[in-house]
């Protein structure tokens, strides 16, 4: 009996595991890599508006996930140290990328992730 009800609980764990979806990983037209000086600056992105709606969030070097920060004068805007990004709520497909001047030194980067539920980009934000 116990090997039965075992067998029966491994077959539908298997079965719930196998219909669960895995996002594909897809640039939907947004660029891998986006570079700046050590100064800084904004930079415009743009990927296939027929992909969204869109949600996107950044993963810090710690691996942080910085959440959604909600809308803030009709964009919606996500924060993480150095680096804040921005998307107009009438365009999904447009991200606006702003990071503050360096004054390390150091070359550093952060990673935003973009999904529309059935796919992610990742865009690599570096500064030099």
């Amino acid at each position: 009996m116990i090997k039965k009800l075992l067998y029966y609980f491994a077959v539908g764990l298997m079965l719930l595991c196998a219909s669960c979806g895995r996002l594909i990983d897809d640039q939907m037209g947004f660029p891998g890599t986006v570079t700046f000086s050590k100064e800084g600056g904004e930079k415009i992105v743009k990927g296939d508006r027929e992909e969204g709606p869109f949600y996107f969030y950044i993963e810090g070097d710690d691996r942080v996930a910085s959440p959604l920060e909600g809308v803030i004068d009709g964009y919606y805007v996500a924060k993480y140290k150095w680096l804040t990004v921005k998307s107009p709520m009438e365009n999904e497909a447009l991200l606006i990328i702003t990071v503050e001047p360096n004054a390390s030194g150091k070359s550093r980067k952060l990673e935003v992730t973009i999904g529309n539920g059935l796919k992610r980009a990742y865009i690599k934000v570096k500064q030099k």
